[in-house]
């Protein structure tokens, strides 16, 4: 992917502008990796002025297409409200479908959002989870 050459400076200048013009193409055609390394950029400034609530909708993409960085951001994004409105049901259901792939920190995040859960949105997050799992299938 010619957004992480640029990134990277590999055999090339690094170029965070480039970078994202690259990712942004591969982005919008559905790419989920160019898709969660964009909303990377946006969360950090890289290239772009920094925008969490862009972020958010590009990390939303791809873990809509089972990208378990993504899927992991966005619980967190959601628990924080950073980009988008705080909500932990929709903190538990990211964090929960990315706990099922994302391995040990996965996990931890889940549990950090469950702390500050009610037992109601801990419940309503994982129905929610289930729901979606059952529509998707893992792609990655």
């Amino acid at each position: 992917m010619l957004g992480i050459v640029y990134a990277n400076g590999q055999g090339v200048p690094r170029d965070d502008e480039r970078s994202v013009h690259w990712y942004r193409v591969a982005a919008e055609q559905g790419f989920a990796p160019a898709q969660f390394n964009l909303g990377t950029c946006y969360v950090n400034g890289l290239g772009v002025h920094q925008d969490d609530a862009t972020a958010a909708g590009w990390f939303r993409k791809a873990a809509e297409q089972g990208n378990v960085l993504a899927q992991s951001i966005l619980g967190t994004s959601y628990a924080l409200g950073r980009g988008v409105p705080q909500d932990y049901t929709k903190a538990v259901m990211w964090s929960f479908i990315a706990s099922l792939e994302g391995g040990q920190k996965a996990k931890q995040g889940l549990a950090l959002v469950k702390r500050y859960a009610t037992a109601s949105e801990v419940q309503e997050g994982k129905r929610l989870a289930r729901d979606w799992l059952s529509t998707h299938k893992p792609t990655e």
